[in-house]
Formats: structure tokens, sequence, C-alpha cells
């Protein structure tokens, strides 16, 4: 808690990995032939601590564990507009959290760092379920990315696909023997929206916050010069697509980011306050 009595994230950061290097300092790996664990590696990556479990076959998890605040619905942000689409969504998934890292648009405002960002991911989860091939679709974009090293957050092409998902919100057209034809056009648009003015990845729950925002323009429009180059290729020839996904040697690129899904540990307040699109935590 600083001077002004708020929670500042970068302190709960702190505060959580020095609880978890103390635990790991005193922990003892159980031993014997029902043990399949034969090492834990933790590493720090954003507001997640990150513990790659180790498994004696070689293989390995990685388990994400990042303190949040959650706060239930009817409880909701001002600045974020509804939309007719969460109507749909039961409200026991209408919760939202605030996660210890830094606003996705820098605000307007000499001192940020008790700002926290907003996180809407059982929302997202529960908009795209049961969307035949938008979550394959998804994984298509980020296996495109990891191949020619594009400059996009997986969060980005999530967020890119769940626009496409809302502006067509029909289970028939989603439908997985579509799933082809689909991600060329996913695609597609999304070499379009890299090419124009504006915003090119609008942030579902706050459109005016541009999730590219901090892309240069000139890499922007490389990546779109490519996707156009994929597509047409794709689908001048359709043999080609794992050569033209996948890369010269047919295999997926090793991502940057091994993450995998996050688990959330929630912490409790009692007050918000807004501030300038972000949000600040103030303890009674």
């Amino acid at each position: 808690i600083n001077g002004k009595n708020r929670l500042v994230p970068e302190r709960v950061k702190r505060s959580l990995q020095s609880a978890f290097d103390r635990v790991l300092r005193t922990y003892v790996i159980p031993s014997g032939l029902h043990s399949s664990v034969a090492r834990i590696r933790p590493s720090q990556s954003g507001p997640a601590k990150t513990f790659r479990i180790i498994l004696k076959d070689g293989q390995w998890i990685d388990v994400d564990l990042v303190p949040v605040i959650e706060f239930r619905y009817p409880n909701w942000p001002s600045g974020i507009e509804k939309k007719d689409w969460m109507d749909k969504i039961s409200p026991v998934d209408r919760n939202w959290f605030l996660v210890p890292k830094s606003p996705m648009s820098e605000p307007a405002m000499p001192d940020c760092s008790h700002l926290w960002r907003l996180d809407f991911q059982n929302m997202e989860n529960r908009l795209i379920q049961d969307y035949g091939c938008v979550k394959p679709i998804i994984r298509l974009l980020k296996t495109t990315r990891d191949t020619y090293k594009w400059n996009l957050s997986s969060y980005s092409l999530k967020t890119f696909v769940m626009h496409q998902l809302l502006a067509k919100y029909d289970r028939g057209y989603w439908d997985p023997k579509n799933q082809g034809i689909l991600f060329i056009k996913v695609l597609e648009s999304l070499g379009h929206a890299l090419d124009q003015s504006g915003p090119a990845i609008p942030f579902l729950f706050h459109p005016k916050m541009d999730l590219t925002e901090k892309i240069k323009k000139p890499t922007k429009r490389n990546i779109s010069g490519t996707i156009k180059h994929i597509v047409r290729k794709l689908r001048e020839s359709p043999d080609r697509c794992c050569e033209l996904i996948l890369g010269e040697s047919g295999m997926p690129a090793p991502p940057d980011d091994v993450t995998q899904e996050a688990k959330f540990i929630p912490y409790v307040v009692h007050q918000t306050e807004n501030s300038g699109g972000a949000w600040a935590l103030v303890l009674d």
C-alpha cells in the first residue's frame, strides 16, 4: 500500500514472488516409485509466477499463478460499456478481474504505478465456447504468428477472432467443416485491419483502445503484406497449407512464450476508483 492507501500492483507481485520463493527453498520433491516429478523450475513472466514441473519422462507442465482481485456481477467497471451479447452469458460467469499489470494504453498521468489491468477472461471463454472452429482458428493464427515471428500478442489474435465471431454470431456459420475457408477469411481480414488507419484490433470491452497501438505502422504494414501473400498462395494452392502456415520444415515454430493457462488466486479489497480507463485500488 502506498502513501495514498492504494494497493500497488508491483508490490503485490513482489510479495507473492517472495512467498513462493520461501516455499521452494524448503520444499522437498517426493521421491520413490510413485513420484513422477523430477524437479520444479520457477520463473517470472509479467504478472505470473510460473512453475515448470518437469516430469521424469521428460515432459513438463507449466502452472501460472497470478494474484488477481475478483468482482462479481452486477458490479461492473465504470467506463466499460455493456454489450447485448453479454446478456447471453450467465451472471455467474460475468465476473471480472483486476490483474497486477500495467494498462494496455498509457494513461495521461505522470504516475500510473497504482493502476491495474482489467481482465474479462471468464466472459471471453464463454463467448467462444461451443462455436465450432473458433478455437482452432485462434490456434492456427497463433501458429502462423510464431512461424513468421509477427509482433502480435496471443491475446490480440484471440480478440480479433472474437470480433469476427460477434460480426457473424451464428453457430452454423462456425461449423467445424467450414474451418479451412473461415481461417483464410479471418486471416485476410486481419491483414486488412493491420493496413488501415485507426485501431487495428480494438479491445473488446473498450473499443477505443487498440491492442496494437505499441506496434509501429511500418511493422503493421509488413505483417499485412505477408498475410496478403499467404492468403493469395493459400487460395492458389490449398495443398501448400502446411508449408505456408508451419514454414518450410512443415513443423510448428516453438513459441517464445511457453506459458499455458493461468490459475488465478483472488485477493479481496473494499473499494475501487476509475482512473482514466484503467483501475486503481483504494483501501477503506
